[in-house]
């Protein structure tokens, strides 16, 4: 079992038992429990970092592609893979924006491949079928890009 499994284990063993012994009189055990358990977090959020920071934007290279995709899609947040047997897949950003062209394949292939480059990152999850979604920090990071090439 990796060392972030077990600790996910132990604390969730030590919360159960203290939540199955809540009876009058264990309240010195369920205090030292929830502690414990807390003990454990702490260290896991030490080891690995604050999950909760926001990825600097300075710290993602971005295509041009991958920024307009990321821009287009800040608001509602979706990103759709559409398919076409005669041009093959693209990509629709909200509603209305398509990267595709019938005459240039090219076009169609640099923004999928884009698109593919934000899943690596982690800015973009596969909901269902066809819809993708940013995820919490691709909202955070598409809305900073379109706050930039549209300042108020």
């Amino acid at each position: 079992m990796g060392k972030i499994a077990h600790i996910i284990f132990v604390s969730a063993l030590i919360l159960s038992i203290a939540w199955f012994i809540a009876q009058p009189g264990y309240e010195p055990v369920i205090t030292f429990l929830f502690g414990f358990a807390g003990l454990i977090g702490a260290q896991f959020v030490k080891r690995t970092g604050d999950v909760t920071k926001k990825i600097p934007l300075a710290s993602h290279s971005f295509s041009e592609a991958e920024k307009e995709i990321l821009v287009y899609a800040a608001d509602s947040g979706e990103i759709r893979i559409l398919k076409v047997n005669a041009f093959g897949d693209w990509v629709r950003c909200g509603q209305d924006k398509n990267f595709f062209s019938q005459t240039d394949l090219a076009f169609n292939a640099k923004y999928l491949e884009a698109f593919e480059r934000l899943c690596q990152k982690g800015l973009v999850r596969h909901q269902s079928g066809i819809l993708y979604r940013l995820t919490g920090t691709g909202f955070d990071v598409a809305r900073r890009l379109k706050n930039q090439s549209n300042p108020q």
